[in-house]
Formats: structure tokens, C-alpha cells, sequence
């Protein structure tokens, strides 16, 4: 199973944009793993609540990405 950050990266590489929403970067990760989180034991709404804030934290904490004035993201460049 793929990461979140594997999954947001994989997809701005393929896309090659500078600049992605929130939610554009998060639908694609629920796309993808939202199969997996609706097996959990826990309510959905609280896993995508949850998975959301992981997300968010990722996408400003984790050094691949950064953040533009405009509120959107973009993969750093190395």
C-alpha cells in the first residue's frame, strides 16, 4: 500500500504543475486509499477527518513541498 506522501508526490511528478490545491492533493489520496480506510473499524467521517490533518501536516511539514503565496502547493525542487 502506498503512503500519503508517495501518493502526493506521484501525482504532482505526473501532472507537473506548481501549484495544487489542498484538495485536489487530498482527493487523490482518498482515490486511492479511501478503499482501505472505509475497512476500518472507526467512522468514516472520523478517518477522513483525521487523514485530513495528517495530510495537511505532511504537506507543511515534510521538506518535498512547498507552500505558495497563493495558498497552494507545489514539490520543492531539488
Amino acid at each position: 500500500m502506498k503512503t500519503i506522501l508517495c501518493i502526493m508526490k506521484d501525482y504532482m511528478n505526473q501532472t507537473k504543475r506548481d501549484d495544487y490545491t489542498f484538495d485536489e492533493l487530498f482527493a487523490q489520496v482518498e482515490k486511492e486509499l479511501g478503499a482501505e480506510w472505509a475497512k476500518q473499524k472507526k467512522d468514516f467521517d472520523e478517518t477522513i477527518s483525521t487523514k485530513k490533518g495528517e495530510t495537511y501536516k505532511l504537506l507543511t511539514i515534510a521538506g518535498d513541498f512547498v507552500r505558495n503565496d497563493n495558498g497552494t502547493f507545489k514539490l520543492k525542487k531539488l
